[in-house]
């Protein structure tokens, strides 16, 4: 198959943050990014774009792609059919080996749609487009994600993949629809369930 290079599709452009009045979340400050409502929009216009009926095989990368996942599902009323969907692959922090927690599973065939919270490095989506290149029959690899960051000096070549994202945002560090916001511990999940974009303050 030629290698094309990554297509990306981003349904809005954030606007430049110009940081307002700073937000609090226990005891975390950030500054607003999107709201709430532009928010919703955003990925109303990316459902529109990615029709969840048109893929074989559909999965969500934990943490961050559950958010994601549960609004594309909801909006298109797909009929979840397998509990599990998820996968889970990263690096280890100190010494970069290949850590793969929950795998794409053996054979599938067709096309692939990864929904994932934020397309920064592209790292894990190297790591999973690898897997799933060595099953002969996967013929296509698509990914739906919130965010996709304009300018990544570390992003790595993911070529001959599709990326569609709601919105289009500055290399910043994100909190919110699936995103953490860099936080430890249990306050991870509370960032990663605000349905708006926020970022940390410096």
């Amino acid at each position: 198959m030629p290698q094309r290079a990554t297509s990306v599709t981003a349904c809005h452009l954030a606007p430049c943050l110009h940081p307002a009045e700073k937000g609090c979340l226990h005891g975390i400050p950030y500054y607003p990014y999107v709201d709430e409502r532009s928010m919703r929009t955003c990925i109303r216009n990316l459902s529109d774009s990615v029709d969840l009926r048109s893929f074989d095989h559909i999965f969500y990368v934990l943490q961050g792609g559950l958010f994601l996942y549960e609004q594309l599902t909801a909006l298109q009323v797909y009929p979840r059919k397998y509990e599990k969907h998820s996968i889970e692959y990263h690096r280890h922090p100190v010494n970069g080996d290949r850590l793969v927690d929950k795998a794409l599973p053996e054979g599938l065939k067709g096309s692939i749609l990864v929904i994932d919270d934020v397309w920064d490095t592209a790292r894990t989506a190297r790591l999973i487009v690898e897997d799933a290149r060595r099953q002969s029959a996967v013929t296509s690899i698509t990914f739906a994600v919130v965010a996709y960051k304009d300018i990544v000096p570390e992003r790595v070549e993911v070529p001959d993949i599709i990326v569609y994202a709601a919105v289009q945002v500055e290399n910043r560090w994100l909190g919110g629809c699936g995103m953490d916001l860099g936080v430890e511990g249990p306050l991870n999940r509370d960032f990663r369930q605000l349905p708006v974009l926020v970022v940390k303050c410096s």
